[in-house]
């Protein structure tokens, strides 16, 4: 089965989001809600509401966090690190959004 290599997600319809992005941390896409996962590195976050495109697109992770990291918070990173390598993504294709049980 080929893997979708679009970002899947749910909407929040009580909060606006520019360019209707989605949202790195705070939107359910991937292997769930990436704050609620990795809760010590997200507190280390420069941009909390950074979209999925943003993210994919930067050369180096670390640059998106407040330096130096906890013992855990790095731990979370090198498990995150992981967890991208494994995201299928191509930077010309725009996000997808759908409702969790279906069009």
């Amino acid at each position: 089965m080929e893997r979708s290599t679009k970002v899947v997600c749910t909407i929040s319809w009580n909060r606006k989001v520019p360019n209707w992005r989605v949202l790195f941390w705070e939107d359910l896409w991937g292997s769930g809600v990436l704050a609620l996962k990795y809760p010590c590195l997200f507190s280390f976050a420069r941009d909390q509401r950074i979209s999925v495109k943003n993210v994919m697109e930067v050369h180096d992770l670390a640059s998106l966090f407040a330096l130096p990291l906890s013992e855990q918070a790095h731990d979370e990173l090198q498990a995150m690190q992981n967890e991208l390598l494994s995201v299928p993504f191509d930077y010309d294709q725009k996000d997808i959004w759908t409702f969790m049980w279906g069009s």
